[in-house]
């Protein structure tokens, strides 16, 4: 490797550092340094430079141009439904954080293509997670009093049924800490396979080690979508990894798990919360939140269908939909705390379409490799980056869109591992005729669940809410509050 390859390998690795352990946000606590525009330049400086080399432009190729492609596709998306955006000057802002963000992909999915080292960026996504996640574990150790200058963190938010103080790593909530945690997993289980490949019995039991690690991590955000999630990785990497009866191993797992205190638990009770009949008044609070800023997604959805009301609208609009759903809402919100959500209340169908062919196109491509020499040692990577995507997609059905930026490493990943070689079309059938069974299954199995859990749905709360009366005095975050405190019925 020739110096200049070297060193945009190590800027390549700090680009990496700096965004999964959220430095930028760490240090922000602490100075007011652009730790995150300076790395930025520093990729963008160090790609262009590297460039100018034929040999690094030659190792760029049609993945690359693939890339772009579904990337400016998801961005057109965004840019037509900001065209007649409710809130202006908000979708300007989601916009130009779109604008970097995307551009933060592009410029890593080029530096591994012109170092040519994907695997190293896998162990060092992995290996930061993984001193993260001790770092919160040695916090729970010390009984919450070490923080680490920020990179163990603990939520002041209290969930129900907790057992634990909800660690968040280096972020300011446990849930997108786990969504992190979950797509660092399968990459130490790629890393451990190589080690094995290569004999190296060393580094294999310290990738497990630091799955391990993680797994404790799953478990001290005390997050039920985490919990989810990370379990659904486990049965998407042996389908993915071409191991699919060891899914037998994962309902005893599962149950065993569900044994422990803060899981289990926790689970049967959103369950209740959410589908139980019969009035209650002990909801969680966490629960009937999601649950109100969800119907309110939908309901601007169904108001604008095609483009929605444009990106970064969902908090300028909640006081006119406050009354609209028939779940109270008891706190101010601001955002729908589902991804798709989101996307069908902001953007509209296009917005949710292009979001998809952005990550369908990155499963595709990933796909095709492990199609093209399942016999690589580069399977194992494939199959971690469509396990980390997916692991993050069910994640994301509980959360809104934000750490873009850590998502897109992985991305960047799948379009590098697109295959060297044109893929014979006899494998790509095959591979197209496994992957619709298992999605033909997959929706099966969710559209009959969906069917019997919504002939047992009940709202956790109902408000009659025919006519309020706008606050007096500038609007904030707090108008609909006080609105659905005016519409609420009371029972006492």
């Amino acid at each position: 490797m020739s110096g200049s390859q070297r060193w945009a390998l190590g800027v390549l690795i700090v680009m990496v550092v700096t965004e999964v352990a959220n430095l930028s946000e760490v240090a922000s606590t602490f100075d007011s340094a652009p730790v995150f525009k300076a790395v930025m330049a520093l990729g963008a400086i160090t790609l262009v430079a590297a460039l100018r080399n034929p040999q690094a432009r030659a190792r760029l190729n049609r993945w690359t141009v693939v890339g772009a492609a579904l990337v400016g596709t998801y961005f057109a998306g965004q840019v037509i439904a900001m065209l007649d955006a409710f809130d202006a000057a908000a979708a300007q802002e989601v916009m130009w954080r779109s604008v970097v963000d995307l551009a933060y992909l592009l410029i890593i999915l080029m530096l591994i293509q012109v170092t040519g080292r994907p695997w190293t960026v896998a162990a060092t996504a992995a290996a930061t997670v993984a001193v993260l996640a001790l770092l919160t574990v040695l916090n729970y150790a010390s009984g919450g009093h070490q923080t680490f200058g920020g990179l163990a963190l603990i939520s002041e938010a209290k969930g129900e049924l907790i057992t634990t103080a909800r660690y968040t790593g280096p972020y300011n909530d446990s849930n997108f800490w786990g969504r992190l945690l979950v797509v660092g997993l399968p990459l130490t289980w790629a890393l451990a396979h190589r080690c094995r490949r290569l004999d190296e019995r060393g580094r294999e039991a310290a990738w497990l080690v630091a799955g391990i690690v993680m797994l404790a991590g799953v478990y001290l955000t005390q997050s039920r979508g985490t919990f989810l999630a990370a379990a659904i990785a486990v049965g998407v990497w042996f389908i993915v990894f071409g191991q699919p009866w060891r899914l037998a191993l994962v309902p005893p797992v599962v149950l065993a798990a569900s044994l422990a205190p803060g899981i289990g638990n926790r689970m049967v009770a959103v369950f209740n919360d959410v589908f139980a009949s019969g009035q209650r008044h002990d909801v969680d609070l966490s629960v009937l939140a999601r649950e109100a800023s969800q119907e309110m997604a939908w309901s601007m959805f169904r108001e604008r269908p095609i483009f929605g009301f444009g990106p970064g609208s969902f908090t300028s609009l909640v006081p006119y939909f406050t009354d609209r759903i028939p779940t109270a809402v008891h706190e101010a919100l601001v955002a729908p705390h589902n991804l798709y959500a989101q996307l069908l209340a902001e953007s509209g169908v296009t917005g949710l379409i292009t979001w998809l062919v952005l990550v369908g196109g990155a499963i595709t491509i990933a796909a095709l490799r492990i199609s093209s020499n399942p016999e690589s040692v580069d399977r194992a990577l494939a199959a971690a980056t469509i396990t980390a995507i997916v692991a993050w997609s069910v994640a994301s059905i509980f959360l809104h869109l934000a750490y873009f930026r850590s998502f897109a490493i992985v991305l960047a990943l799948a379009f590098s591992l697109g295959p060297p070689v044109r893929v014979p079309l006899p494998v790509v059938k095959k591979m197209a005729r496994t992957a619709s069974v298992w999605v033909v299954a997959i929706l099966l199995g969710c559209g009959a669940a969906a069917a019997t859990l919504a002939t047992m749905k009940t709202p956790a709360m109902q408000a009659s809410q025919k006519l309020v009366m706008m606050p007096a005095g500038p609007a904030d975050e707090w108008n609909a509050y006080m609105m659905s405190i005016r519409g609420r019925d009371g029972f006492l």
